[in-house]
């Protein structure tokens, strides 16, 4: 659900930009959304890895 309303969200900020010819700020809006889209694959991955190793024990 998260997903879904961050690219609304992201959506909606490039559809405002889209009017105004900003090319280094939708740059900047697409890195920001990668760098999010990374942080929660590794969020991700930990999570993971914690219950691996709980289950182990």
């Amino acid at each position: 659900m998260k997903k879904k309303k961050r690219e609304k969200e992201w959506i909606e900020k490039m559809e405002e930009l889209k009017n105004e010819d900003t090319i280094e700020e939708i740059g900047k809006i697409r890195q920001s959304y990668r760098l999010n889209q990374a942080q929660i694959l590794m969020n991700m991955s930990s999570d993971v890895a914690d219950i691996i190793i709980n289950n182990k024990n």
